[in-house]
């Protein structure tokens, strides 16, 4: 766990830049081959270009599609000028590199041919010994720091028709680490259009972090060793994983791959190994790419493009980033940029549409983030005791002697040489009280430990807990998510976020935090509400519970009634979704809800079928995996509400269905914000983790509620082919629910099938709705860190909010939380909510 490990000091410094470190620059062209006809589009063209770059990627393999059927750099850019800083003279040193194959890396990824310049991790041997005298002068290898900027055209004319006529054919550029190999998944790029110039300025942020056993975990990679990068480490990982999934040995289409990458997947039929395995590895010369040649060539793009061959994808890309530590010096370049229209006549050379690209470096100040030792809490307790000469067996008494007679001597004499400063003669005086003090405090001290040897162990003891929950339990939380709008906004509005969590002191076990925190929210009266009954369109039913504090009496009303009053129509609306045997009335319900009630909105809480008192028409429950009446309730409140706000959070199980909903509708969503607590993201492993010593309680718990559920509604179920009642009241806990009820009603192959639906790691990139979701390390449905969704950290529509502690739910805090009235995730949720609450449109912060 990323808590259990040191932690580091993090100190920001401000600074002018010096000796800055070019970036690499990759362009990338909108496909794998070039237009060969100039003749007007039409339908039978566009089929035509997908028929030829399908066919050429299933008959050929990866070599051949790099060596013949691809155009090369020359062809896209036909200049890429860097030009040294010459003292005063850089003109004259601008040295054209497109042509040169050994100075530009060739990659293909999703179906785009990209050439990277400047990049650390190409070859550049053995350049000069095929050039011009001119470039002879020059060294076979390009110094970055040494480049005043670069001027680079890209041909567009030949790519004119893809660009404007097929979707998702942009010409794009991206600037980055030159010890990174762009993935289109993480690199920020830019669309370029013709005929216009585009001046960006860069700025280069450094982040230098420590290595194991320090929590930045990082490692040193070197220019000599293979990986010499994360990035290259993570690729060369995707390839051999993906691979390795692949039956037919097939490359993934959405994976990047090189030339050598590919060399050196194949001759060494590698497996994943750790990161000590990959530093053992060596590049090979290229000297040995000929007697491998034959098996580079059996190895072809794989003919699938479906929407599981890019989940596979995602999965081994994040199983490698857990493989591959991050560098101990990163560098991460932010561009600005200027466009302009060119009118210069040889811009338009032979009749060619060009686009001129100018990189310089920006020469303001930035930020540099450096992580330090941090001292440790024996450390600390030692510093204190050695110089307090405590811990080390010396007692102040015997100094004050001495140090009081030297003082006496030192102020004697001073005032007998200044004697009109009568007031220096209490100086000494001072001292000596000082010194009198101490003397007591020690004297006090041993005459504690002589008569109540227990009671001084027991405090001692007390108060090495407190040092230890203060150095390692209380800890801010971590936000992960991509920079942006949304991540500026939450650090804005939520100002806990920026705090330390601080969980009950005496309570913070995970067990413990999470059943107390429960038994607290309990004491909550009972919430009161206007009730509406919802048809869904199989003949099933569920209800939805508007809150209303003057409401005596719950009763089922008309639609349209419990929307409130004509006035309150302009309010916006919270939904609420609770958890997997979660009402209305459950205990994190009735805190949640007055919190939103207060702020302004009109809070409304969904009873899945069969809770709440909401009869069971069908034999139909619920499950992680079906969202259908969540898009019944959500649709038939936006049919009432066309203009208000919709703010949804969803808890547990109530969190699964909401993110479901919010990455199956994509920008199509009717919801403006969400917000996600305590979601079990990888079903498989949170119900291994639940099946676990302590964690069984709670399972077994679980599972009788749902048995109940059933055993209520007997007389539905009884005659569904499948279901056998007797094994369902035998289960014990939940996955044998889940196989003997879940997966018969709603037909899935096996538990293994359905929790695979419900998880939703690798998906969140689907979600365009700003959503913040929390999570507690220890939370016992997401043991491992690698069951959180940490791939967000590339989202700027999602954001993760990660405690050290705070259980499933529970997030208690405070030395005496039976007289808090709201816990760490109301407090979230409030600012949160007051924050949307300003907003004339959610979307403005994505």
């Amino acid at each position: 766990m990323k808590f259990l490990l040191h932690e580091t000091n993090v100190r920001i410094e401000y600074k002018t830049p010096t000796n800055i470190t070019f970036p690499a620059i990759t362009i990338c062209g909108c496909c794998l081959q070039k237009s060969s006809s100039q003749n007007e589009f039409t339908d039978e063209t566009y089929d035509q270009i997908y028929h030829d770059e399908y066919t050429s990627l299933r008959n050929h393999s990866v070599m051949e599609i790099f060596d013949q059927f691809t155009y090369d750099a020359s062809e896209l850019i036909p200049e890429c000028y860097y030009i040294l800083d010459g003292n005063g003279h850089p003109q004259e040193q601008a040295i054209n590199i497109s042509g040169l194959s050994n100075f530009v890396l060739e990659s293909i990824q999703q179906g785009r041919k990209c050439f990277t310049y400047f990049s650390l991790l190409s070859d550049y041997d053995n350049v000069s010994q095929s050039q011009s005298s001119s470039l002879l002068k020059t060294s076979t290898t390009i110094d970055n720091q040494k480049i005043s900027y670069v001027q680079v055209v890209v041909r567009m004319k030949s790519f004119e028709m893809y660009t404007k006529e097929l979707l998702d054919t942009d010409i794009i550029v991206g600037i980055h680490s030159p010890y990174t190999l762009p993935s289109l998944l993480e690199t920020d790029f830019f669309r370029i259009d013709s005929g216009m110039i585009y001046s960006m300025q860069f700025k280069r942020l450094i982040t230098e972090l420590m290595p194991s056993p320090y929590r930045t975990d990082c490692h040193q990679y070197e220019l000599k060793k293979v990986p010499r990068s994360q990035s290259e480490c993570i690729n060369r990982c995707v390839l051999q994983e993906t691979l390795a999934m692949q039956q037919h040995q097939c490359l993934n289409y959405y994976s990047l791959v090189t030339r050598n990458l590919l060399h050196e997947i194949v001759s060494n039929q590698a497996k994943i190994f750790d990161d000590s395995d990959y530093n053992s590895h060596r590049l090979h010369h290229s000297s040995s790419l000929s007697s491998n040649q034959s098996d580079d060539e059996k190895v072809k793009f794989c003919q699938h493009r479906s929407y599981l061959d890019y989940y596979r994808f995602v999965l081994a890309r994040r199983k490698c980033r857990h493989i591959c530590k991050r560098n101990c010096l990163e560098s991460v370049y932010t561009t600005t940029m200027d466009i302009s229209t060119s009118e210069d006549v040889d811009f338009m050379n032979n009749d060619e549409i060009v686009t001129r690209i100018i990189i310089k470096a920006n020469h303001e100040m930035v930020q540099k983030v450096k992580h330090e030792r941090q001292m440790s809490l024996f450390e600390f307790i030692g510093y204190l005791g050695g110089h307090a000469h405590i811990w080390l067996g010396l007692s102040v008494i015997q100094f004050y002697g001495a140090i009081s007679r030297h003082r006496y001597d030192e102020m004697d004499t001073f005032n007998l040489i200044v004697p009109i400063f009568g007031g220096f003669g209490h100086h000494h005086d001072s001292i000596q009280l000082i010194f009198q003090r101490a003397n007591d405090v020690t004297d006090f001290i041993i005459d504690f430990y002589l008569y109540n040897p227990r009671t001084f162990f027991a405090v001692l003891l007390f108060i090495i807990y407190v040092f230890h929950y203060i150095a390692n339990i209380v800890k801010k939380p971590i936000l992960v998510t991509a920079d942006g709008r949304f991540r500026w906004f939450l650090l804005t509005n939520c100002p806990v976020i920026s705090e330390k969590y601080w969980p009950t002191i005496w309570c913070y076990e995970t067990h413990l935090l999470t059943a107390l925190a429960n038994f607290i929210r309990g004491f909550c009266s009972d919430l009161h509400y206007h009730r509406e009954l919802l048809q869904t369109p199989d003949g099933g039913q569920i209800s939805l519970d508007w809150y209303d504090p003057n409401c005596k009496l719950s009763a089922c009303s008309r639609s349209g009634h419990s929307f409130g009053n004509v006035g309150d129509r302009h309010k916006p609306i919270a939904l609420f979704m609770p958890g997997l045997t979660g009402s209305s009335q459950a205990e994190y319900i009735k805190t949640l809800v007055p919190i939103a009630f207060q702020i302004g909105y009109r809070p409304v809480v969904i009873n899945y079928r069969g809770l709440g008192n909401t009869p069971l028409l069908t034999p139909r429950l619920y499950c992680a995996a079906n969202d259908d009446d969540i898009h019944t309730a959500i649709d038939h409140i936006r049919r009432y509400n066309l203009d208000c706000k919709l703010i949804a959070t969803g808890i547990s199980l109530g969190g699964i269905l909401l993110c479901r909903y919010l990455i199956t509708t994509g920008f199509e969503s009717k919801i403006d914000a969400a917000f996600l607590i305590s979601v079990c993201w990888d079903l498989m492993t949170g119900c291994e983790s639940m099946e676990r010593s302590l964690n069984y309680p709670l399972n077994h718990h679980l599972t009788r509620l749902l048995v109940n559920i059933v055993d209520a509604n007997h007389m539905i179920f009884k005659n569904v082919p499948g279901i056998d009642l007797d094994r369902v009241r035998q289960c014990q806990n939940v996955r044998e629910f889940d196989e003997a009820f879940t997966i018969k009603i709603f037909n899935f192959e096996s538990v293994s099938h359905y929790y695979a639906e419900s998880s939703h790691l690798g998906k969140m990139d689907c979600i365009r709705t700003p959503t913040l979701c929390i999570n507690a390390a220890d939370d016992m449905f997401a043991p491992t860190t690698d069951s959180l969704p940490w791939d967000v950290e590339q989202n700027r529509h999602v954001a993760l909010l990660v405690t050290s502690r705070g259980g499933h739910i529970g997030f208690m805090e405070g030395i005496f939380p039976f007289f808090k009235s709201k816990f760490y995730t109301e407090r979230l949720m409030e600012q949160y909510y007051q924050a949307l609450y300003r907003l004339s449109d959610c979307h403005q912060i994505i």
